[in-house]
């Protein structure tokens, strides 16, 4: 009911429409009305994922409570991150979906542990692959072979591995949740804790998913492609890439003449335009997102945070995410941090584009590093860039590319390119 009033206030009319008793019923147990940005174009995508997650077709889907619903629209208020993830939508469409589907046979077994019969079916999309590392014994067939370890990122273990069938080599990204510190733990009673708990993983697990489906919809010379995406018999998520030798771009950065580091960045900034023209916005371009090929690939990496346009092709199959708050401090744009999702589009990469030339020509990132989530906010507030020594029209463009507001960069990455060009020419 809560989320029906929210639909209301948010288009101005209710969710079903005025129609024939029988046909109302009959939409009701379907589960079926307009999403709310389809009445009202103006309504924020986050309160969109908030009253959506309300009206769930399943009860196990919607918030455990009012008092959980009025946290989050609290929390879209302050811009923090929303329990309404990513795949809600999509969710909700397969939950309905599922009143004409047959899980497999496990599929009760994981409802009664707390599952949701929604996340069930999205996760049933997913094939199931045989994985064994090279030091198991070989008893078994396997797809994949993983060997050493060569990484890890905020969500996955990244294993230079093998693809058996066809004995090429690839990289392979185990899923890896994170855990609430010690801190955090001691602030919930222990239901609420395991509530917290769920609710990351799901969207650390949405994340992770959205990273593979962003990054096999776009196909580009400097995007790594994405060869599968699957479990192993336990659950496990993987993905499997191409396998390029080299390394990130942060790792040689102060051993390059600044004229290859300039270089890089216009090849780099090729790729994001060209994400662009995809509907996808990376929000989170740094030199460690950079991978530099041994034969000359200027790759850009970690699509994990990426920002889905209603351009993008797959917009039918993810939505966007329905916060802000994604990024690396040291290199946000403010609105990344401090404005809504709605507030984002290419000048937000434009800034991370001028914030990774700043680096170049200073040496450091442009931010001064924070002492906690408090001092982030004050630094973006204020859009604070460290002083440095360095002078030139790079700088200078570098500097417009990172102002307060976004009207006052270069609209879009081609301009940002355009002036780097003509100021060495």
């Amino acid at each position: 009911g809560l989320g029906a009033t929210l639909y209301h206030i948010l288009t101005g009319q209710p969710p079903y429409e005025k129609q024939a008793y029988a046909q109302l019923i009959a939409k009701v147990r379907r589960g079926e009305f307009k999403n709310p940005r389809d009445v009202n174009a103006e309504v924020p995508s986050a309160l969109q994922g908030i009253c959506l997650k309300a009206m769930s077709f399943k009860p196990a889907d919607r918030y455990l409570s009012a008092r959980e619903l009025a946290d989050d629209v609290e929390r879209w208020l302050a811009n923090e991150p929303l329990v309404a993830g990513i795949f809600h939508q999509l969710r909700q469409r397969l939950a309905v979906q599922f009143e004409r589907t047959v899980l497999p046979s496990p599929a009760d077994a994981a409802i009664e542990a707390g599952e949701s019969r929604a996340d069930l079916l999205l996760l049933s999309l997913v094939p199931t692959r045989r994985v064994r590392f090279v030091t198991d014994a070989r008893t078994h067939p396997a797809d994949y072979e993983l060997a050493s370890l060569k990484a890890e990122s905020l969500l996955a273990r990244i294993y230079q591995a093998r693809q058996v069938a066809l004995d090429r080599e690839v990289v392979v990204k185990v899923f890896k949740p994170r855990e609430l510190d010690e801190e955090t733990r001691r602030r919930y009673a222990p239901d609420e804790l395991e509530r917290v708990q769920a609710t990351l993983l799901q969207r650390d697990r949405e994340c992770f998913l959205s990273e593979a489906v962003v990054t096999a919809n776009l196909e580009h010379p400097g995007i790594i492609p994405v060869h599968d995406i699957f479990r192993d018999d336990g659950g496990s998520l993987y993905i499997a890439m191409k396998w390029i030798r080299g390394m990130t771009w942060n790792n040689v950065l102060v051993d390059r003449t600044e004229a290859e580091n300039v270089d890089t960045l216009l090849r780099a900034a090729y790729v994001v335009a060209y994400a662009h023209s995809r509907g996808i916005l990376h929000r989170d371009i740094k030199p460690a997102n950079v991978f530099l090929g041994a034969f000359g690939e200027t790759c850009v990496v970690d699509w994990g945070a990426a920002l889905v346009t209603p351009d993008f092709r797959s917009w039918g199959t993810l939505s966007a995410f329905p916060t802000s708050g994604w990024g690396t401090p040291l290199y946000a744009a403010p609105e990344q941090i401090l404005g809504t999702v709605d507030e984002i589009d290419v000048r937000s990469d434009v800034y991370l584009l001028g914030a990774t030339l700043f680096e170049v020509l200073a040496g450091f990132p442009p931010h001064p590093v924070p002492a906690d989530a408090t001092e982030v906010r004050g630094v973006l507030q204020r859009n604070e860039i460290r002083p440095t020594d360095y002078r030139g029209p790079l700088l200078d463009i570098a500097l417009r590319a990172m102002a307060s507001s976004p009207a006052d960069r270069y609209a879009t990455v081609r301009e940002f390119q355009a002036a780097i060009r003509e100021s060495r020419s």
